[in-house]
């Protein structure tokens, strides 16, 4: 009586590929499309300019004295949860978009 391990795959099948429990393979390619080139490009585009933005009104806030009031400060605090978003969770949403 022979006990197979879960994960690896019969005698008759490569070992080239990783393999989950049913023998299939675990990640297939995604075909390139110009769709999702142009997807991957424009979200890019966006990210970094959604970056660069908010990066610009935190320096021209901290910079140019006349902009130090307590109004401009909230619009601060927005500008940096905005840029934690644009970099921790945007670069994350396109590649789940693209994946699926």
């Amino acid at each position: 009586m022979a006990v197979e391990m879960a994960g690896q795959p019969d005698d008759n099948e490569s070992n080239a590929a990783v393999w989950n429990v049913t023998g299939d393979l675990v990640v297939d390619p995604l075909p390139i499309t110009p769709v999702s080139v142009l997807f991957a490009v424009l979200m890019s585009v966006i990210i970094a300019s959604t970056l660069v933005g908010n990066v610009l009104v935190i320096i021209s806030v901290f910079t140019y004295r006349p902009l130090r009031h307590v109004q401009n400060f909230y619009i601060v605090s927005l500008s940096v949860a905005d840029l934690a978003v644009a970099a921790l969770v945007m670069p994350y949403n396109v590649v789940y978009s693209m994946i699926g």
